[in-house]
């Protein structure tokens, strides 16, 4: 199972709390992370491994996060896979 870590952050972009996890798939890591947010988590980060995978509220900046780490393991984004049909 891969290895994911979910960090919550400060409206400012500060850390404020930050977990390991082990879950099946990238949809389990996202659930889990929505599942442990607090009131005071103005946002969360879900990595697996090294590469950003989710990120709410989205913005421009994390989808160039995670496009540029699709692309350097040579695959299609999350945003390409959902713009284009199969």
């Amino acid at each position: 199972m891969p290895n994911y870590r979910i960090v919550f952050l400060s409206e400012s972009g500060a850390s404020m709390r930050e977990l390991s996890a082990y879950c099946q798939s990238d949809k389990h890591a996202r659930v889990l992370a929505h599942a442990m947010k607090q009131r005071e988590y103005k946002r969360l980060e879900v990595w697996r491994d090294d590469d950003l995978i989710y990120a709410r509220p989205w913005s421009p900046l994390a989808a160039a996060r995670i496009d540029a780490a699709a692309l350097e393991a040579g695959g299609l984004s999350p945003i390409d896979r959902c713009a284009r049909p199969p």
